[in-house]
């Protein structure tokens, strides 16, 4: 459906532009004064694709037929217009692929935008449309219409002026008025033109308004004024004043206004044009004071337009030059130059370093230490080690003159004089603090997440979640001898705290059992809170008879804790049950077993602990 409705807007567009070139038949030939529709045919055929190119060209090859067919001209003359326009629209794609691959159209995707680049738009139009000049006009001779060299040249200079006005404005502003068609339909059209046109707000909008009075007033002068030949050159001011001070496509849309005026007047009779006799150089000489005012006015507009893209990047580059610091030693290392970005950097000035300090100096000492072990050269040979070898770029600490620290990515390459020896190195250092900072801002939230994700909030010990995926590494790698014990650990009367006390009591009691419980396993064993006030303790490498004492001294450590806090906290004590881990045990029927020696400890009378031997595979007890 898209491919139907691109076709169809293509084709209106064409048949229109051909009949509004039809309608400006030079009296007493076959030509047209204009031909816009050859600068519609080369955008169509432009954004052709390999799907669409045979359709496009054979719709546009019956659409000229039909075009110049229905406005008077024979069958024979209007399949040579077809022939001719085909050569045309093809040569100039052909050329411009060639010539203009990065420009929207013609392989790539930005506008058109330099002025070098218009110039070979241009070479391309006058060698495609004096191409098919030629062949048209052999055409119409053979066809008995005429033919002569003041056709030949009328013919190539109408369809010259089709190509670059009408092709530059689709060239212009395709890459940018189809995306906002897409997005905001007429009104994203009508948004990107206006700031085309007044990029700066109401002012520029001000002098669009006076420049399009200002051109008004000169073409009348020019072309109604008796006067008029004697003015014919007050048409470049408008053209001038647009090149200069608007975009290129508001440049382009203000060229194709005044040639309009011009080739409408001059069709009526009126303006510097008619002092020629012959109606076809009358022609002639208007296509070509058109072509060239609009390539003057477009050369200045593309010029200034790379003027200020040049400057702003100058001042981008000037501004990040401050943030860029530039060094240069002799082979001792001992500073030679010592740029402005480097003063800015470091917090010297010139006059302090130069010829006074190495460059080694401003290196965090620790880390040039370490770059030293690693190369196996003194710390003072660092530098000059790294730029001789020409490694990557390093991420240094850098010390400033008040003693704050900055990251700085530092390249060294080694200064050569004509004959390649060296003389000395050159370094170049970046400022990538900040950089640095939000890279170690990321790495301690991402640290921070992954903790969450395995601890518990309140305690800071490891989670159910945890220390499950512990037990079950521990199961899959354990040894068939001393595999170790399972603990669970519940605190005993914790719920009178709670009622007593308050939940926050109840939460500081959680912490403190929690570091008691951190500080008596082993750094090997695995401690862990289940949930509420249950406790989890794996005990690497430990027999029953191990387990036993382990487990009694945990009991032993968390009521004499308690025994220092207030009065309802002292009948909080600890109730351990263990069991054995043999190979090839599940985790969750290990847990189970663990939970079931724990409340027999609970039935025993509490403050105790449980540990029983490891049961019989697949046997709960």
């Amino acid at each position: 459906m898209h491919a139907v409705v691109r076709l169809a807007a293509w084709t209106a567009a064409f048949v229109g532009s051909g009949y509004v070139g039809r309608a400006t038949i030079i009296d007493g030939t076959a030509l047209s004064l204009v031909w816009p529709a050859a600068g519609v045919a080369v955008l169509w055929l432009a954004t052709s694709t390999r799907r669409t190119v045979v359709a496009d060209a054979v719709t546009f090859g019956a659409a000229t037929f039909v075009v110049n067919a229905s406005t008077g001209a024979s069958a024979a003359l209007a399949a040579v217009f077809v022939v001719a326009n085909l050569v045309q629209a093809g040569l100039v794609l052909a050329l411009a692929h060639w010539w203009l691959p990065e420009v929207w159209g013609f392989g790539g995707r930005r506008p058109l935008g330099r002025l070098a680049e218009l110039g070979r738009l241009v070479a391309a139009g006058l060698i495609a449309c004096l191409v098919a000049a030629l062949v048209g006009s052999a055409g119409l001779y053979l066809t008995r219409h005429g033919g002569s060299l003041l056709t030949v040249l009328a013919w190539w200079g109408r369809n010259t002026v089709g190509v670059v006005a009408v092709g530059l404005v689709g060239l212009l502003a395709g890459p940018v008025l189809l995306p906002a068609a897409r997005s905001g339909g007429w009104r994203g059209v009508a948004r990107v033109l206006r700031r085309a046109v007044c990029p700066r707000g109401s002012a520029r909008g001000l002098e669009a308004m006076l420049l399009v009075a200002t051109s008004v007033g000169v073409y009348l002068a020019v072309f109604a004024a008796p006067a008029g030949p004697a003015l014919a050159f007050l048409v470049l001011v408008p053209t001038f004043w647009a090149g200069i001070r608007f975009s290129p496509l508001a440049a382009t849309v203000h060229s194709l206004g005044c040639a309009a005026a011009a080739v409408a007047l001059t069709l009526v009779g009126e303006g510097p044009f008619v002092a020629f006799d012959e109606v076809t150089a009358r022609a002639l000489v208007a296509q070509l004071c058109v072509l060239m005012t609009m390539v003057a006015g477009l050369s200045l507009a593309f010029s200034h337009a790379q003027e200020r893209t040049v400057a702003a990047e100058l001042t981008s580059l000037m501004d990040a030059s401050r943030l860029v610091a530039l060094v240069s030693t002799d082979l001792g290392g001992r500073v030679r130059t010592f740029g402005v970005g480097a003063e800015r950097l470091l917090g010297y000035a010139a006059a302090e370093v130069v010829g006074h300090r190495p460059l080694s100096r401003f290196v965090d000492a620790e880390e040039l230490q370490a770059a030293a072990d690693e190369l196996g050269v003194p710390p003072a040979e660092v530098l000059a080690e790294l730029a001789r070898v020409e490694g990557e770029p390093r991420t240094w600490t850098l010390v400033r003159k008040d003693g704050s620290r900055l990251f700085a990515r530092l390249a060294l390459s080694q200064l050569r004089d004509a004959s390649g020896t060296a003389t000395g190195y050159l370094g170049v250092a970046i400022d990538v603090t900040e950089a640095v900072h939000d890279q170690q801002a990321r790495e301690h939230l991402q640290q921070q997440l992954a903790h969450l994700a395995h601890h518990d909030p309140l305690t800071g010990l490891p989670n159910r979640r945890w220390f499950e995926g512990v037990l079950r590494e521990h199961l899959a790698t354990t040894s068939p001898t001393g595999p170790g014990v399972l603990l669970m650990l519940d605190l005993d009367h914790f719920k009178d705290v709670n009622d007593t006390l308050g939940h926050a009591a109840g939460d500081a009691l959680l912490r403190t059992t929690a570091d008691v419980l951190r500080h008596r396993v082993r750094h090997r064993d695995a401690v862990a809170r289940l949930g509420g006030d249950e406790f989890a303790v794996l005990l690497a490498d430990t027999d029953p008879a191990g387990a036993e004492q382990a487990a009694q001294g945990l009991v032993d450590a968390v009521r004499e804790h308690t025994t220092q806090l207030a009065p309802v906290c002292r009948r909080v004590t600890l109730s351990v049950g263990g069991i054995e881990i043999t190979p090839g045990q599940d985790a969750l029927e290990l847990l189970h077993h663990a939970d079931a020696a724990l409340y027999e400890a609970k039935r025993r009378g509490r403050d105790q602990q449980v540990v029983r031997p490891a049961p019989p595979l697949g046997r709960a007890g």
